[in-house]
């Protein structure tokens, strides 16, 4: 039995020494785990405004639409991170809405789609890492990978997103390293398809990562006599802006589609509409836009009031941010990230991995430039990220060789701060504030669909509102349940009459604990 297991082990760490073989056991372990959880904890109910956004995004491209056109009783359908005018949409770039809705084509729901994604990432993440660093760990590599616990607790299983943007940067850098003087064709062609994936889904932090990687490519074609001016021409610029070029047809399509204006994205549609909170902190506020909804505009003012308050000064801002980057770091790395940096000062003595830090810091640095924090805003600098991570482990994995015992105890010590990292991972995503409303929507949902019929439900809203509820599908007037403001009483007549076919509740969310009452006997 001893023998039949060493074999086994020598014979995986064979195998794995081909990148290939290294790719396909991520995906196919990435989407196994991730549907395990799925499994295990059951479908995941979205919780936040972006999520719905998103959903929304994913509903219209699987119906086989780019846009949905605007509702005539549009004032009532009004919420957060959606546009009314001039068509009905999700503010949001087009790519992870495509991710859900070919989960929600093939399998019937976009968790689906969010599975696959994270399948898709964590391979991509792998072929990117096997370039950069020996062979002989890409059992590390997929062992990383796929047992990430926040990757796959807070992008897996959820609706928002991180993970396409992270398998972009993985396709553009692994084809960064990868590229010699010979140039070959498909690594140009590799790249650019991951310049579209991020300008689908991070275009900021994208266009960052974009301009860092031709640097760098600039950089070797000026400083390496063996790199030809007229191939690097003709085989990597060229092939890389022709699959650009369809990229930027696809996105100017949508965006005129959703817009009228193949040049205006719909997230500066929403701003001008909705929103005047800077979004980057070099900016100044905006010009208050009109806001028909008091629970809406007070979430907005609310908004730009705790931001100006935040970021009063310079020192506040390093203040803030510096403790907003330790918390992102420890999402990618977890507890072993302060083991890590142990190693730094002889991981950089290696010319590859000061360009991974020279590119790492623009980039990560562009995802904190906004005034709020989210892991997935950093997700195009992940790869940079867990690649000096991993790194660093095998740096002082070296430095022990002649030490057993201190290799002994670094080895403890990166397995505990894991094993603690998943648990606190787990912890947070579960005692979120947002999930408390999120769960109480997800009930009444439930209730609804159970009870034969069709519903409107008119949500009536306090001020300032206890959270969001009027969130709708892609077809509004076929959808089984249709979320609606109650703007008046008049508001309210139009609303039952245009849906004379339904149930008509009403859902007070200026209650405690709100309860549908039936309108219509």
């Amino acid at each position: 039995m001893k023998n039949l297991c060493l074999s086994f082990v020598r014979s995986s760490k064979a195998a794995l020494r081909r990148p290939v073989v290294c790719v396909l056991a991520t995906l196919f372990l990435g989407i196994a785990i991730a549907s395990l959880l799925t499994a295990i904890f059951g479908v995941p109910y979205p919780t936040f405004p972006d999520e719905f956004a998103y959903l929304l995004s994913s509903d219209t491209f699987a119906s086989g639409r780019l846009n949905n056109p605007a509702h005539p009783l549009w004032h009532h359908f009004e919420t957060f991170h959606q546009i009314q005018q001039p068509s009905y949409a999700s503010k949001y770039p087009p790519g992870q809405g495509l991710m859900l809705a070919i989960g929600q084509s093939l399998g019937g729901h976009p968790i689906i789609g969010s599975i696959l994604s994270i399948g898709f990432s964590m391979a991509a993440l792998a072929w990117m890492l096997t370039g950069w660093l020996p062979k002989k760990y890409n059992g590390l590599i997929v062992l990383f990978v796929v047992c990430h616990p926040a990757l796959h607790w807070a992008w897996g299983q959820s609706y928002w997103g991180g993970a396409l943007a992270m398998a972009g940067s993985s396709l553009m850098l692994g084809a960064l390293v990868r590229l010699t003087k010979d140039f070959q064709i498909k690594y140009a062609i590799i790249a650019a398809m991951g310049t579209v994936l991020l300008a689908n889904s991070r275009p900021f932090e994208g266009a960052v990562l974009t301009a860092v990687v031709g640097l760098a490519l600039l950089t070797k074609l000026i400083t390496k006599p063996q790199w030809k001016a007229g191939p690097f021409l003709a085989r990597v610029i060229l092939p890389g802006f022709i699959v650009l070029g369809f990229g930027a047809a696809w996105t100017m399509t949508y965006n005129h589609a959703v817009t009228g204006d193949a040049l205006k994205m719909p997230y500066m549609i929403h701003e001008k509409t909705y929103g005047w909170t800077p979004f980057f902190l070099w900016q100044s506020p905006g010009e208050k836009p009109f806001h028909r909804h008091p629970d809406m505009e007070v979430g907005y003012v609310k908004d730009k009031e705790a931001v100006e308050a935040a970021f009063e000064s310079t020192r506040d801002v390093v203040s803030i941010k510096t403790a907003a980057t330790v918390r992102v770091l420890f999402f990618f790395c977890g507890g072993s990230l302060v083991i890590a940096f142990l190693s730094l000062p002889w991981l950089l003595k290696r010319q590859k991995y000061q360009l991974a830090l020279a590119m790492a810091i623009p980039v990560f640095f562009a995802g904190m430039a906004t005034p709020w924090e989210w892991p997935h805003y950093c997700a195009p600098a992940a790869p940079l990220v867990f690649l000096i991570l991993l790194a660093s482990w095998i740096e002082i994995w070296k430095l022990t060789r002649a030490a057993p015992k201190a290799r002994v105890l670094v080895l403890i010590g990166i397995v505990a701060a894991q094993i603690y990292w998943t648990t606190a991972v787990v912890n947070k995503q579960n005692s979120k504030k947002e999930r408390v409303y999120a769960s109480k929507r997800a009930e009444l949902t439930r209730q609804l669909e159970e009870s034969p019929g069709r519903d409107l439900v008119v949500i009536r809203y306090p001020v300032p509102s206890k959270g969001q509820w009027v969130y709708n599908t892609a077809n509004i007037d076929s959808s089984e349940i249709v979320w609606a403001r109650e703007i008046s009483d008049q508001g309210r007549q139009e609303l039952i009459k245009h849906f004379n076919d339904r149930k008509i509740w009403l859902l007070d969310t200026t209650a405690e604990s709100p309860k549908l009452e039936r309108l219509d006997q």
